[in-house]
């Protein structure tokens, strides 16, 4: 029962959203860009609202805006995702964030809002930077061998 209740709702939100009818046909500003510039979009002059991050993308950049803002996001996840695996604590924060902004994209355009934008630039270069840092310092303390020692390796590996 309860499936059926969140895909009505769901349903319900993608008519909203995206000019879905009740024959599942699209209509709206999704055909219209689609027919009109499905590649470049229609440009930032373009006078439509909307608050769907994939939406306000693809009306104003086409394809190539929403690939690269999904492509965006998806990088952020891996990276994440990457630190969570290696252990660092970061990346999980790093992982539900972009993850976050992946969900929250449906609703609203979370990484270009006012508000909300300048604190997730915040957040996500702070995290950067704490995870370069780290690199940094893992590289530091890293064994680095004096020069005459890596020309007698080099000497032993021409001799075999």
């Amino acid at each position: 029962m309860s499936i059926i209740v969140i895909w009505t709702i769901f349903l319900h939100f993608i008519q909203i959203r995206y000019g879905v009818n009740n024959q599942m046909e699209i209509a709206g500003i999704f055909p219209y860009v689609w027919e009109m510039a499905p590649f470049q979009g229609l440009g930032f002059a373009y006078l439509g609202l909307t608050d769907s991050a994939y939406l306000k993308f693809f009306m104003q950049g086409g394809l190539v805006a929403a690939l690269l803002y999904v492509g965006f996001i998806a990088l952020i996840i891996f990276l994440g995702a990457i630190e969570w695996y290696h252990g660092n604590e970061i990346g999980r924060l790093l992982t539900l964030i972009g993850i976050f902004v992946f969900i929250a994209g449906i609703g609203s355009p979370v990484i270009t809002s006012s508000r909300v934008g300048v604190i997730f630039w915040v957040i996500i270069m702070l995290i950067l930077a704490v995870r370069t840092a780290r690199r940094v310092e893992e590289t530091m303390h890293a064994k680095v061998l004096p020069f005459t020692e890596v020309q007698k390796i080099l000497s032993q590996n021409k001799e075999r």
